[in-house]
C-alpha cells in the first residue's frame, strides 16, 4: 500500500486508479480473506493496549515485538556513540529484555533496522549507514527527475530501483536487517545505475559544449567573410 503510495506521488499511478484499486483490494480481503481482517484488527488493538499501558491486553507477539523493540533502545541510549558492537545486540537482549513487557528468554533481534542499527553501531555508525541510503536516493531521484523527458526510458529504470529501495526501507521498519545480500544488491544496482547515467550526462554536456564551439567558429568565420567581402 506504501508503495502505491509512493507510485502516485511520483505520478505513474493516477489518484482515482489508486481510489479504485483501493477499493477493490478491500472488497476482495473482505470476501476472500475475513480472518486477515480479525488479525489487523487484533493487531492494532495490541499496539493501543502497549501504548496505554494495558500490556495484559496485548496479544504476546505485539508484546515480544514491543520488548525486543525497546530493550534495542536501552541498548542505544547506554552505548549512544558506538553501540554494542555490529550484530552484537541480539547478545545483550536477554539482559536487556527485563525493562520490556514480556520475558525473553533467548538471543532475538530487534525487529526494526533502524534501532538495530543504532543499539549495533550507535550514533555513529547509524549516520554512516544511512547516509549511504540518503545519497543513494537523492541521487536517484535527481537522475529520474532530469530524464523523465528526455529519456524516459532511464526515468523507468530509476523509478524501478527507487521503488525497490523504498519498498525495502519501509519494511525494515517492522523487520531487522533481513536478506541482506538483497539490501546490497540494490544499493550496487543504484550506484551502478549513478555511475553510468552520471557518465553519460558528462559525455551530453561535453557534445553539447563542443556543438556550440563549433557554431560559434562557424558564426565567427562568416562574420570575417562578409566583413572581406
Amino acid at each position: 500500500v506504501l508503495l502505491l503510495i509512493i507510485m502516485t506521488l511520483m505520478r505513474y499511478i493516477k489518484v482515482w486508479h489508486f481510489a479504485l484499486a483501493a477499493i477493490l483490494a478491500v472488497g476482495v480481503v473482505l470476501v476472500a480473506v475475513p480472518d486477515y481482517v480479525y488479525r489487523t484488527y487484533k493487531a492494532i488493538e495490541g499496539l493501543t493496549s502497549v501504548a496505554s499501558n494495558n500490556v495484559a491486553d496485548a496479544d504476546g507477539a505485539v508484546r515480544g515485538r514491543a520488548t525486543v523493540g525497546l530493550a534495542a533502545l536501552h541498548m542505544f541510549l547506554d552505548n549512544p556513540i558506538f553501540g554494542v558492537g555490529p550484530g552484537l545486540s541480539q547478545a545483550y537482549m536477554i539482559e536487556y529484555s527485563k525493562e520490556g513487557y514480556r520475558e525473553i528468554d533467548t538471543e532475538r533481534r530487534a525487529h526494526n533496522m533502524y534501532i538495530e542499527e543504532l543499539a549495533d553501531t550507535g550514533i555513529v555508525g547509524f549516520l554512516m549507514f544511512m547516509s549511504i541510503i540518503l545519497y543513494t536516493l537523492t541521487s536517484m531521484m535527481r537522475l529520474r527527475k532530469r530524464y523523465r523527458e528526455t529519456h524516459p526510458d532511464m526515468a523507468f529504470l530509476t523509478a524501478g530501483y527507487l521503488l525497490g529501495l523504498f519498498g525495502y526501507l519501509l519494511t525494515a521498519v517492522f523487520l531487522h536487517l533481513s536478506y541482506v545480500r538483497y539490501f546490497w544488491v540494490l544499493i550496487a544496482l543504484c550506484g551502478a545505475a549513478i555511475h553510468i547515467f552520471q557518465q553519460q550526462i558528462k559525455q551530453e554536456t561535453e557534445l553539447a559544449e563542443a556543438e556550440a564551439d563549433a557554431e560559434k567558429v562557424r558564426l565567427t568565420a562568416q562574420s570575417r567573410e562578409l566583413m572581406y567581402r
